[in-house]
């Protein structure tokens, strides 16, 4: 009897875990917060000191965007207007998309994924490191007046990444990196047509 007790407690706490962690893993729109921000002219909000989320609307999608102080990355959450649940969720690293992108069914179903990091062998991290030995730019910090791209070619040993920024309000410039190699392919100055 003892024994067949325990079971019976075992087995109820694992299906309370697995009810807990479907619940957890499942993330939905805050309407009641988005339209108190919404009614105050308000689409930013501060959850502490370094994280800031932006909370837009469309006409199919809410849009939620999670960043970190100084952070060139962010996480994008988009809902479905009509069940408030999870319809994508992304990172992206300046413009670019990057990591795992998820795309779920109203009943919270994954339907796609897509991993944006799996057509460079060159990472984020080592794209980070690469720019700022070869450039002195430190984009693991974000910099205004800085974008971040990786061409995707037909061909994926053709893809690369290209960085473009202000080197003063007339001129610019443009690096080309190998997205396999991790080389540099040009380094360009140019100047804004006015």
């Amino acid at each position: 009897m003892l024994i067949l007790n325990i079971c019976l407690c075992c087995c109820s706490i694992m299906n309370k875990k697995k009810i807990a962690y479907k619940e957890k893993k499942m993330k939905k729109f805050d309407l009641k917060d988005f339209n108190k921000y919404k009614n105050e002219n308000l689409r930013t909000l501060k959850i502490d000191s370094i994280t800031t989320v932006e909370l837009f609307e469309y006409e199919h999608i809410y849009m939620e965007k999670e960043t970190k102080l100084r952070s060139p990355f962010e996480t994008r959450y988009e809902y479905y207007k009509n069940t408030l649940s999870l319809k994508t969720e992304s990172q992206v690293f300046y413009s670019m998309l990057t990591g795992i992108f998820k795309e779920y069914d109203e009943k919270g179903n994954v339907i796609k994924e897509i991993n944006y990091d799996q057509v460079c062998n060159t990472s984020i991290n080592e794209l980070i490191e690469l720019v700022k030995n070869y450039a002195g730019i430190d984009l693991s910090q974000k910099i205004d007046g800085v974008s971040v791209y990786r061409i995707q070619k037909n061909l994926p040993e053709k893809s690369e990444y290209r960085i473009i920024y202000k080197t003063n309000p007339n001129s610019y410039r443009e690096i080309l990196i190998d997205c396999n190699t991790g080389k540099i392919k040009s380094d360009i100055l140019g100047n804004f047509i006015e």
